[in-house]
């Protein structure tokens, strides 16, 4: 091929790549203007934050009810991940909290693939909770001014999660209504259990036949976290029902209702644990006594106590271990339970059977029932419940335990909230 035509290739060739680059260069310009950011579609026209927000109380918005609008664990982490690369200044009106750390960086510092990043971030926009602001390629970048906002950002933008804030308050708010609705049926269906449990025992004490009550009061389902509201309202009508029934019978065989009046003439008082006659067999555990009596311990007040008034103060969780089925409440009834709940609590075993050796077995019981019910005071709640046995097994060793004056305090405070209705 002569000089000439070699020329005049190079220079077609030359004049193509010219042409392609051009062209390329105009799509590109193309692809930035008119295609919008992925997430776009879920914003209005105003883009920006309407407010001043604290991105830490939106985060504990999103952890109260990030369950509501279909966010999980991983989701919320994620979630708070991308909250914490960005600034206060960040989240005030007219800004955009954007997140432009690269998608390689976030999957390493989280110790998840590049994948699992790209899903958890899809499904976060489809639930409406951030958007993209993108270059042309999808790139990550970004820098800030001076003064710490943000200059230029190209990366995961968090407004529309900043605009859902009004919506979160408010689903907040309503959690606590739900909250306060459920924790006083509660209330009020362990009241009514308590009721029905004593008028099984007040009748059984009579030679009245409730077995069929028995059978229907076992019968009644336990309260979940998981239980609706309407299965709450369902089980505490049921509740009621059977405690009206109840009172027919007692009224129909010559009983009152009220257990407040005068003490029955042979209604047999809870032993003192340091009576010569007590048996191992008021015990949920034998490995308790080794053998021994429960001779010489000192005074607990729960020789001032009946065993009615012991149920009265019980928890809902306490009746759960203490059914009857087909026979009258006894001491062992109790003292089982109490053994059985102290796992829920979180105490030791040896914490139990150290109270058990020391203050007796109904007595240790009594204060695993004032324990439970103190784990909800209204004002100083319990919190460490294997340290208050320990403590009360400490002050009975010496003599100032006073049970009878805890019970008959959360008696009273039952009947000031008008749990009990009167039956005490």
């Amino acid at each position: 091929m002569s000089i000439v035509k070699r020329r005049f290739v190079r220079f077609i060739d030359n004049q193509l790549r010219v042409e392609l680059a051009e062209n390329y260069m105009q799509l590109q310009s193309i692809r930035d203007e008119n295609i919008p950011p992925r997430g776009a579609e879920i914003l209005d026209e105003n883009y920006f934050n309407d407010k001043n927000i604290r991105p830490f109380d939106l985060l504990r918005l999103v952890r109260d009810i990030g369950h509501q609008i279909g966010l999980s664990g991983g989701d919320i982490q994620h979630l708070d991940y991308l909250i914490s690369h960005t600034r206060e200044v960040d989240w005030v009106a007219g800004e955009r909290p954007i997140v432009y750390k690269s998608v390689c960086k976030m999957a390493r510092e989280r110790g998840v693939s590049e994948r699992q990043i790209h899903h958890r971030e899809a499904k976060l926009h489809a639930l409406g909770c951030i958007a993209w602001n993108d270059m042309g390629n999808f790139r990550r970048t970004g820098g800030r001014k001076k003064d710490g906002r943000i200059a230029f950002a190209y990366g995961v933008d968090l407004s529309p999660l900043a605009r859902r804030y009004d919506e979160f308050a408010i689903m907040k708010e309503k959690q606590i209504e739900d909250l306060a609705a459920f924790d006083a049926a509660r209330r009020s269906l362990s009241s009514t259990r308590r009721r029905i449990l004593v008028k099984i025992t007040r009748a059984q004490d009579a030679g009245v036949d409730v077995s069929d009550t028995v059978e229907q009061f076992s019968a009644l389902a336990q309260v979940r976290a998981r239980t609706s509201s309407g299965s709450l309202d369902t089980i505490l009508t049921c509740a009621n029902d059977l405690e009206t029934t109840l009172d027919e019978t007692l009224l129909s065989c010559g009983l009152t209702q009220k257990t407040s009046d005068q003490p029955e003439e042979n209604f047999r008082h809870i032993q003192p644990t340091n009576n010569p006659q007590s048996s191992k067999d008021d015990t949920c555990n034998p490995r308790v006594d080794d053998g021994k009596e429960d001779v010489g311990k000192k005074s607990t007040g729960s020789e001032h106590l009946e065993i009615r008034q012991v149920i009265n103060a019980t928890g809902d969780n306490f009746i759960a271990y203490m059914r009857p089925i087909g026979r009258k409440v006894c001491i062992s009834d109790v003292v089982d339970a109490a053994g059985r709940l102290c796992h829920d609590l979180g105490v030791h075993k040896s914490a139990w059977a150290d109270a058990c050796s020391v203050m007796g077995r109904m007595a240790a019981a009594i204060a695993i029932i004032i324990i439970d019910r103190n784990m909800s005071h209204p004002e100083c709640p319990i919190q460490n419940p294997g340290g208050v046995l320990r403590a009360m097994t400490a002050r009975a060793r010496i003599g100032e335990l006073h049970l009878h004056r805890s019970i008959f305090g959360i008696l009273e405070r039952d009947r000031k909230s008008g749990m009990n209705g009167g039956m005490r």
